[in-house]
């Protein structure tokens, strides 16, 4: 199910979203959206333990 979150960041941050977006030709949305994504990838992969040889 998809979810809708908001949040508040300050204009330095803002202007920041939104050049780095536009450098990767993708709109602010779709680069927050990106960030999100690769966060929790990031997340999965460091959570996998190794197993015992």
């Amino acid at each position: 199910m998809d979810k809708k979150i908001t949040f508040l960041i300050d204009e330095e941050h803002f202007e920041r979203i939104k050049e780095k977006g536009n450098e990767l030709g993708m709109t602010m949305g779709g680069y927050v959206r990106y960030l999100v994504l690769k966060s929790s990838e990031i997340k999965v992969r460091g959570n996998k333990k190794k197993k015992p040889e």
